[in-house]
C-alpha cells in the first residue's frame, strides 16, 4: 500500500478533474519565496473531493511551484502547464493567497488523456491507462 499517496489523499482539500485555462508567472510565490511560481485558471470538470465551499464549481485558481508535468520518457523534463491540459489535482487552499495550491508536486498532478488517466504506478487500485470515472471511483474508496 502506498502510504505517500493515501497521506496526500486525506490533507489534499480538493480532488478535481481540471482543465488548464490560462497560466501566467507570478514571479516568487508568497509564503515560500520559491523563484518559479505560475498561477493557472482551470476550469473544474469533476469533483472528486471538495470540502471547501470557497471553491467555485466552475473555475479556480491555484499556484504551482515548478515548471509543471513532466514530459515521461529517457530524460523526461519538466514542462509548464498549457491551456487545454487535463489533470486530476490534488490541492490544498491557501487562505494568505487566496487560491489553491498543488499538493505534492507534480506526481498529484495526473495527466488525461482521452478521457484516460496516464502515467501511473500501479497502487491501491490505481493503474495507467484507467478512465476518469474509474480513477475517481477508486479515489473515493481510498478516502474512506
Amino acid at each position: 500500500m502506498d502510504m505517500g499517496l493515501i497521506s496526500t489523499l486525506q490533507s489534499a482539500d480538493a480532488i478535481l478533474q481540471i482543465r488548464i485555462s490560462e497560466s501566467n508567472p507570478a514571479g516568487r510565490c508568497p509564503l515560500t519565496g520559491f523563484c518559479v511560481c505560475t498561477e493557472h485558471t482551470a476550469l473544474v470538470k469533476r469533483i472528486v473531493k471538495a470540502p471547501l465551499r470557497e471553491m467555485s464549481l466552475h473555475s479556480i485558481r491555484f499556484l504551482q511551484e515548478g515548471a509543471g508535468r513532466i514530459e515521461h520518457g529517457p530524460g523526461g523534463v519538466e514542462q509548464p502547464y498549457v491551456s487545454g491540459d487535463e489533470f486530476v489535482a490534488f490541492l490544498r487552499w491557501d487562505a494568505t493567497a487566496n487560491l489553491f495550491r498543488r499538493i505534492g508536486g507534480p506526481g498529484y498532478m495526473f495527466p488525461i488523456l482521452f478521457g484516460r488517466v496516464q502515467f501511473l504506478n500501479p497502487a491501491n487500485g490505481l493503474t495507467d491507462g484507467m478512465t476518469v470515472e474509474d480513477f475517481a471511483g477508486a479515489l473515493r474508496a481510498l478516502i474512506r
